[in-house]
């Protein structure tokens, strides 16, 4: 992995209100969004702006798919996913995730909002995801997984629902 660089973070904890809008065309992973792609582009149902540019969300029967558009491809792309969200958001036990962040590209978040259950870090030319432990830490990696395309100031990443679980 190369260091030196800014780590854009989408926290999804979210993930399973914002999928119910979701639509079922399945996307390209080839760097660009097309019209329609990733459904109508409504900020809140599938698309999110943030500091980092605006993240887009779909799926269909095998892959989750996230694009980033308005961010530099030099950067990685964390994103932290809980399936199981807990009450209060910070809730649960080892069990249910975990609620350190893992280190890439010599950044860290030592403490995240919520318990996440997969971590996935994507970059050109590398990506891996890693599950909670049980033990409040992570797996040792998975690598190439799904795909990656980055063109430009936008990058798409599809995930497998079966990593996801």
């Amino acid at each position: 992995m190369k260091t030196n660089f800014k780590l854009f973070i989408a926290f999804a904890f979210s993930f399973m209100v914002q999928v119910a809008f979701a639509q079922f065309n399945t996307p390209s992973i080839n760097g660009n969004i097309a019209a329609n792609e990733y459904g109508g582009h409504t900020n809140g149902q599938n698309q999110q702006s943030s500091g980092g540019g605006i993240t887009y969300l779909t799926w269909d029967a095998n892959n989750l798919y996230i694009a980033v558009s308005g961010s530099n491809a030099s950067n990685a792309l964390v994103f932290y996913l809980d399936k199981d969200p807990q009450i209060p958001v910070n809730g649960g036990n080892n069990s249910n995730g975990t609620n350190v962040g893992f280190l890439y590209d010599n950044t860290n978040f030592a403490a995240l909002q919520f318990r996440a259950d997969l971590v996935i870090y994507a970059k050109g030319g590398y990506r891996e995801y890693r599950t909670a432990n049980g033990s409040n830490g992570w797996s040792s990696e998975t690598t190439a997984f799904g795909g990656y395309s980055d063109v430009g100031l936008v990058r798409e990443v599809s995930i497998p629902w079966s990593i996801i679980g």
